[in-house]
């Protein structure tokens, strides 16, 4: 890429007298710039910071409110679960008390003694479920 011609390389044969060296140029000093930018920003600079930390106190605040909102929701989905599974054993319980009352009041009269024996034997077996304390009476 640096070839040689004669005494000089390729890079400096391509250098044209209007070309500006930048290095040797002196670069406006840093108080300068400062001051430009404030004189631009008049202190919006501030404002814009304040403004950034207003719309995050804000979005902290909404995202609390958020979360509260949803805890509230599961605590209701919850209650109305367990509300529900109450429901339901309520419904069981009756079912088979039904069951257990027609079971009990069949008319065996017209049963053999087959018969009696399997609706007896099926009833002792439904006992513990319909009275869990032990109540039979």
């Amino acid at each position: 890429m640096t070839e040689k011609v004669g005494n000089k390389t390729s890079v400096e044969t391509n250098l044209t007298p209007n070309m500006i060296n930048l290095e040797a140029e002196e670069r406006p000093s840093a108080g300068r710039d400062k001051a430009k930018v404030e004189r631009a920003g008049k202190g919006k600079s501030g404002g814009l910071s304040q403004e950034l930390g207003e719309r995050l106190d804000k979005f902290i605040e909404v995202n609390n409110q958020s979360m509260e909102d949803r805890q509230k929701v599961i605590d209701s989905q919850v209650i109305l679960s367990n509300q529900q599974l109450e429901t339901a054993k309520i419904n069981n319980k009756t079912k088979l008390f039904d069951v257990y009352s027609k079971m009990l009041l069949a008319d065996t009269s017209k049963m053999d003694d087959a018969e009696k024996a399997r609706l007896a034997n099926a009833l002792s077996k439904m006992e513990p479920m319909v009275f869990p304390e032990g109540d039979s009476g």
